[in-house]
């Protein structure tokens, strides 16, 4: 794997004093990864963007949904949002995660009035920036994590939809092509880190500190552990998850990443208070 010229990264972004620290590939000396271990992460995300995109739907083939919108949002009609949906594997065949946003047709609709919403065959769950819809799900609806990329896509799942009190922990991974929707959502990685120098080619080998979640326990491993790159506030971790198969999620180490620093997060879905 090759990277960006640290010197060049040096002088536009980062504390030389900190760089080494940032760019290593561990939380500390018990969880950290080899290199081939991101590289197959690498593909894995690439993957797992094929096989889970996002893609805008109408409302009216959503009739679950458009009930659900009625209920949590009466002052905004159903057939004024956008919509856009993706695969939530972990969760049975045909669920997935809604993202429904009012700003394009709604003057005085904000990214904080937007929806998220999981739809599976018998469950509607809006999210809300708590951990018990999730639980609830995981309950009734969680079908393993056998699909190609499900505990990494769980793992993303759950902190970008559960809050503390600065917002919430959203997984930053970079490498990959996808399409996300407009608006409130994170849009381009780049647009909220600058993680790449002004000269640098659009599509860039990753950088080393934005790595995807990353696997770094055999497939033996009761709970797997994974390294994942977090943004929570305007700081950003290093962060070791351990998921066992009940979808219970425990941190098991962190690392603050003191020479990084956010500006606000604009494009990050935001649960209305």
């Amino acid at each position: 794997m090759t990277y960006p010229d640290y010197e060049t990264i040096k002088s536009t972004m980062f504390d030389p004093d900190q760089l080494r620290a940032n760019f290593e590939l561990l939380v500390d000396e018990r969880y950290q990864a080899t290199e081939a271990q991101v590289e197959t992460a690498l593909a894995l995300r690439n993957e797992r963007a094929r096989l889970y995109p996002w893609t805008s739907q109408r409302a009216e083939d959503l009739p679950r949904l458009v009930e659900t919108l009625r209920k949590h949002r009466p002052e905004y009609p159903p057939e004024d949002a956008r919509i856009w949906c993706k695969p939530l594997i972990l969760y049975g065949e045909g669920a997935r995660l809604c993202h429904v946003d009012w700003t394009e047709k709604i003057p005085d609709a904000t990214p904080e009035t937007a929806l998220r919403v999981v739809l599976t065959a018998r469950e509607v769950q809006v999210l809300d920036g708590k951990s018990l819809p999730i639980h609830r799900l995981n309950e009734t609806e969680l079908s393993g994590f056998s699909a190609t990329g499900a505990r990494e896509e769980y793992i993303s799942f759950f902190c970008n939809h559960v809050f503390g009190d600065d917002g919430g922990f959203h997984t930053l991974e970079y490498g990959v092509e996808e399409e996300l929707p407009e608006g409130p959502i994170l849009t381009a990685l780049d647009e909220e880190l600058r993680l790449r120098p002004s000269n640098a080619p659009a599509k860039e080998q990753p950088y080393r500190f934005a790595f995807p979640i990353t696997r770094i326990t055999g497939e033996g491993q009761e709970a797997p552990l994974h390294l994942a790159t977090v943004a929570y506030g305007n700081q950003i971790f290093r962060s070791c998850f351990e998921v066992d198969e009940g979808g219970t999620i425990n941190m098991k180490e962190d690392a603050h990443l003191p020479s990084l620093c956010l500006r606000p997060l604009a494009h990050f879905w935001q649960p209305k208070a």
